[in-house]
């Protein structure tokens, strides 16, 4: 879950990413892809980001809902997630943290 002065952003169990605005509580965007729940995300004004129990990371464009980038390096459910301009990092049930260079939403190494 995050949230700003315009929209709430919630990861769930049905494997959808929920965008309300906050003002009216109504959906305004659900982002399907995941294969299992969403544990955890983060946005900012061009993408969303997201980690599942399907071992995943996903990185959505927040305009449209789809998916730009699938990030595959965890064997368990990701299950934190923070990024910045330029680095995004993942931690895993499996025991691992990733660090990954962001050079764009497309461009993700």
């Amino acid at each position: 879950l995050q949230f700003d002065d315009i929209k709430i952003v919630t990861g769930l169990a049905d494997r959808t990413i929920k965008i309300w605005d906050r003002s009216t509580l109504q959906v305004l965007k659900v982002l399907k892809g995941h294969k299992s729940i969403v544990r955890c995300l983060q946005y900012d004004e061009k993408v969303v980001i997201s980690g599942s129990s399907d071992h995943t990371v996903k990185v959505w464009c927040i305009q449209t809902g789809q998916v730009i980038n699938d990030l595959l390096y965890h064997k368990g459910t990701v299950r934190s997630l923070k990024f910045t301009a330029d680095t995004l990092v993942t931690g895993s049930y499996d025991q691992t943290v990733a660090v990954w260079n962001m050079k764009s939403p497309t461009d993700i190494t």
